[in-house]
């Protein structure tokens, strides 16, 4: 989910740009502003957008999961013990002199983490298809109605959506690459085993978010480059 955060910065800055540049050749063009179903088409690009990115990151959060049980628990999630006190044990400050109170159990965090991740995974794929089936079909009446501006939305969305999946697919690419190195090729005896890196999280979104960002490059070559010469 890490990843998200990241996308966010970068779809919000696009979607300003490409809502100021619509709108300065909306009146250069036609000299009345921006239509109401030229917002309607903006609204829903920017919709299944959103769909898009939802689930590719329920996506990648259920191959997370996949990797912990194909390859090992501990090459997603961090399998180190976990002290558990009981809440009726008095606390004792350092300065007091007094022994601290022996843990009452011993929990494996990644029992947890896993339930978490196939939950909000699921969750994130229902909401992305949809949101993007919804919207999906009203994009496609908007299209045959004839709605302004729907040539050159579809041309923002191409452009934001490779942006957003390939910054994704970097940034991930580079931590997954990093923690396969630091896992499997430079030693680890060194390390504590909360030290030790879980490359199938960042791994698992670098899967995800390389044939997208593949797909967005495709269909802006189509619109750019394979574009006949009016």
């Amino acid at each position: 989910m890490w990843i998200l955060g990241i996308l966010l910065p970068v779809l919000v800055i696009g979607l300003i740009v490409a809502a100021v540049v619509a709108f300065m050749r909306s009146r250069a063009v036609e000299g009345d502003g921006i239509t109401f179903s030229a917002v309607l088409v903006g609204y829903v690009a920017l919709a299944m957008l959103v769909s898009v990115f939802l689930l590719a990151g329920g996506t990648a959060l259920l191959i997370k999961t996949a990797f912990s049980g194909a390859v090992g628990r501990d090459f997603s999630y961090s399998t180190a013990l976990e002290p558990r006190y009981s809440p009726y044990e008095p606390f004792y400050p350092p300065e007091s002199g007094k022994a601290a109170p022996e843990p009452e159990s011993w929990v494996d965090p990644s029992d947890n983490a896993l339930r978490n991740d196939i939950a909000a995974g699921v969750t994130l794929v229902f909401l992305g298809l949809t949101l993007f089936a919804v919207h999906g079909t009203a994009a496609v009446v908007l299209r045959r109605r004839g709605a302004q501006g729907a040539h050159f939305v579809s041309r923002v969305y191409n452009l934001l959506g490779l942006a957003g999946a390939s910054i994704a697919f970097l940034a991930s690419g580079g931590a997954a690459l990093h923690g396969i190195i630091r896992r499997y090729v430079l030693e680890t005896e060194n390390l504590d085993a909360w030290e030790l890196p879980h490359p199938g999280d960042p791994l698992a979104f670098a899967v995800v978010f390389l044939p997208l960002s593949l797909w967005f490059g495709w269909r802006v070559w189509q619109e750019f480059a394979l574009e006949a010469p009016e």
